[in-house]
């Protein structure tokens, strides 16, 4: 119906003339069609040109069944919130005008703070997705398959007012804003409002007073009128680490973030790694309110299929423009050994594979080999994984037994859950007896 880069091509009635409720953001919402339809597009199989670039540098991605999973719940959620939001209908163009009103003049001409009435729109309750991934396996790459299902364009067209005259409507389909690495609220506010700037083209992000620059309540109100006033369709929260949320300015944006869905009932997903998701707890209620779905994405295991096509996507762009043999078929179980299913680990591997065949030709990829361009190549990452194989051996967990706490987020989620007391400081002998009980009578 309408263009992107702001051009305006339908005027919409208010009031149809059949009195049916005529939605017109439901054209922008995302459409599920099957399980099937779904892995399909987000599938991101990226290929080598002839230049010998690849054509994106981007994450390849190939789904297993917890993508579509939460595709489906926000595609739902999505349509549900338009559904609460009709820019046709004439109540909700009068709270538009509110929004607008309450931005633009919600201090005096002295800078000072004017009451501000709570900006919500009647909802069904918070719509919080709350996806955990290890780190390491692709999270942007899962978020960047979500974009590209869901959409992040802007749009604008008309709508007649009851009153008479029009409404300019615009709508964003889904912004990304970032966890800050240090959880603060104003460098997220920052990024959001450049987020949305740069969508709508409103200037939002170059204010330096008003509600934005407030206390927390205030700027939950100001995110709630600005996503409503551009009737944003979902906000994805990449990047919530196991040190960005347990501290106490993670716990005030987490909560941020319940407040804005449960007002504007507008979806928001975070994606978060496995420590961040248990970490996340001591926070308590604003955690729930961003968990109505939870969503667990694994690390790939070696005899997965989707492993299967991943090690032969490695090998047809990486590896077999260095080797012309066909492809070994031990790379499948040592491409896992090496990497434990981790999908960057693995992309790295394998460029450093295509790169050092520029200056060393190879006749043959041997398993001595793959171990070379494997110690080089993950060098930085030996800590990580080796904590990772020590957890994955499943020995009991204690401070002097070889495992790096700090490495927590790339474990699987279930190792977090249970050892979270060793992962959260508390003292061995306590958290022994949290995880395997008190022992025995007559034994110490």
């Amino acid at each position: 119906m309408a263009t992107v880069d702001n051009v305006v091509d339908e005027v919409i009635d208010a009031r149809p003339r059949d009195n049916r409720a005529q939605n017109p953001a439901l054209d922008y919402a995302p459409v599920w069609r099957s399980h099937v339809e779904a892995l399909k597009q987000l599938t991101f199989d990226p290929e080598r040109t002839k230049s010998g670039l690849m054509s994106s540098d981007g994450l390849p991605n190939f789904p297993t069944a917890a993508q579509p999973h939460l595709v489906y719940e926000l595609v739902r959620s999505i349509t549900h919130s338009r559904l609460e939001r009709n820019p046709a209908d004439p109540v909700f163009q009068t709270k538009l005008y509110d929004v607008s009103t309450f931005l633009a003049t919600s201090e005096d001409i002295h800078g000072r703070r004017v009451n501000s009435p709570v900006i919500a729109v009647p909802t069904s309750g918070a719509r919080g997705i709350w996806v955990s991934i290890p780190a390491g396996h692709g999270e942007r790459a899962v978020v960047n398959a979500v974009e590209r299902y869901i959409g992040t364009s802007a749009h604008r067209f008309y709508v007649s007012s009851s009153a008479g005259g029009e409404f300019d409507i615009s709508i964003v389909k889904s912004i990304t804003v970032p966890f800050p690495e240090t959880g603060s609220p104003r460098a997220f506010i920052d990024t959001f409002l450049k987020q949305m700037d740069s969508a709508v083209n409103d200037g939002c992000s170059t204010h330096r007073t008003g509600p934005f620059r407030r206390e927390p309540d205030d700027v939950v109100n100001a995110m709630c009128g600005l996503a409503i006033q551009h009737n944003l369709g979902a906000l994805l929260v990449p990047g919530l680490t196991r040190e960005a949320v347990k501290g106490k300015a993670g716990g005030v944006l987490l909560g941020m973030l319940a407040r804005f869905t449960a007002l504007s009932g507008i979806p928001v997903v975070c994606f978060a790694t496995t420590a961040a998701t248990t970490a996340a707890e001591v926070h308590g209620s604003a955690v729930r309110a961003l968990r109505k779905v939870g969503i667990s994405i694994i690390a790939l295991q070696e005899t997965d299929r989707e492993w299967g096509r991943l090690t032969r996507h490695f090998w047809e762009h990486y590896f077999s423009y260095r080797f012309s043999h066909d492809m070994p078929a031990w790379l499948y179980t040592e491409l896992w050994r090496h990497t434990l299913g981790l999908l960057e680990p693995a992309l790295k591997l394998a460029e450093h594979a295509y790169g050092k065949g520029e200056f060393t030709r190879e006749s043959e990829l041997t398993v001595s080999l793959l171990e070379q361009y494997a110690r080089d190549a993950l060098e930085l990452d030996v800590g990580m994984l080796t904590s990772l194989r020590f957890v994955l051996s499943k020995e009991a967990l204690t401070r002097g037994s070889g495992f790096r706490a700090d490495h927590a987020d790339s474990f699987p989620l279930q190792v977090n859950i249970e050892h979270a007391p060793v992962f959260n400081e508390v003292t061995v002998e306590l958290a022994r007896t949290l995880i395997d009980g008190p022992p025995p009578e007559g034994k110490s």
